[in-house]
C-alpha cells in the first residue's frame, strides 16, 4: 500500500500553529498566485507565487478519495511537505516520462 507522510513546513514562523483559509487562486498573466488569510485577520493576507505550475487541481474535499490521518499531525498547522505522494506518481506516470 502507498503511504504518503506529512511533515510540517514553516517557512513563515508567523503563521505556525493558525488555521490559514484561501481567499483567492488565481491563474493569470501574472503567473499562478495563492491568496491565504489567517482565520483571526492577523498579519494580514499572504500572496505565494509559484515559477512553474506543473499540476494544479481544485477538488472540493467531499470528492477526496482517500482521507488524510491527522495523528500525529498537530493541527491546525498551515504548511505541510508530502513524502512519497500518489499524487506526484501518478502526475509522472500520467506525463509519461517528460517531468522529472
Amino acid at each position: 500500500m502507498h503511504q504518503s507522510t506529512y511533515t510540517r513546513w514553516s517557512p513563515i514562523p508567523e503563521f505556525d500553529g493558525r488555521r490559514m483559509y484561501c481567499e483567492a487562486v488565481h491563474d493569470d498573466w501574472e503567473g499562478f498566485r495563492l491568496w491565504l488569510m489567517p482565520d483571526d485577520r492577523r498579519g494580514g493576507m499572504l500572496v505565494v507565487s509559484f515559477d512553474t505550475v506543473l499540476h494544479f487541481a481544485n477538488t472540493p474535499e467531499r470528492f477526496r478519495l482517500g482521507r488524510i490521518d491527522p495523528d500525529g499531525m498537530s493541527l491546525p498547522h498551515a504548511f505541510w511537505t508530502v513524502g512519497n505522494s500518489t499524487l506526484v506518481s501518478a502526475f509522472r506516470r500520467d506525463a509519461c516520462g517528460t517531468v522529472d
